[in-house]
């Protein structure tokens, strides 16, 4: 058995990459099951909100389960990112002319900024043609809570 500079023997290195490489295939095969059962999570979500959608239920309590409820989830696609582009620089500009932050003239984010959008369309009171002219199509999409009952 040879000791390392790290103070380590050889064999003790041996056992932590053993140790290291179990702990990682078990992180490994608990991140695929979580991956299963979020996209077996989604299917069912997708299924009672298409079910209670065409049963016109936009809330359903159940005993010992818990409530349901649909609410409908908007978010903003770019349809047309050149156009959406120069929107958001036109609005930047303006911002820089009226001494207000240029970044609050920013509306992107992982997907565009959806309070920053709707706050710029209350108070400038955009239209459907509003958003098209900006490059953005809102997207409704329905969504559900689920509030666990307690026991």
């Amino acid at each position: 058995m040879e000791t390392l500079k790290s103070g380590f023997t050889t064999t003790s290195l041996v056992d932590l990459a053993k140790k290291y490489a179990e702990a990682r295939a078990q992180r490994e095969e608990l991140d695929r099951q979580a991956r299963e059962a979020k996209e077996t999570e989604e299917s069912l979500k997708e299924s009672l909100i298409s079910e209670m959608a065409s049963q016109q239920m936009p809330s359903v309590k159940f005993e010992k389960i818990g409530r349901f409820v649909l609410k409908p989830n908007v978010r903003y696609d770019i349809a047309d990112i050149d156009l959406f582009a120069r929107a958001m620089l036109a609005q930047m500009v303006d911002n820089g002319k009226h001494g207000r932050p240029l970044s609050d003239g920013l509306m992107v984010q992982k997907r565009t900024a959806k309070t920053v959008i709707e706050e710029m369309a209350d108070v400038f009171q955009w239209g459907e043609k509003d958003f098209q002219a900006r490059g953005l199509t809102p997207v409704e999409k329905m969504d559900m809570t689920f509030t666990r009952e307690k026991n």
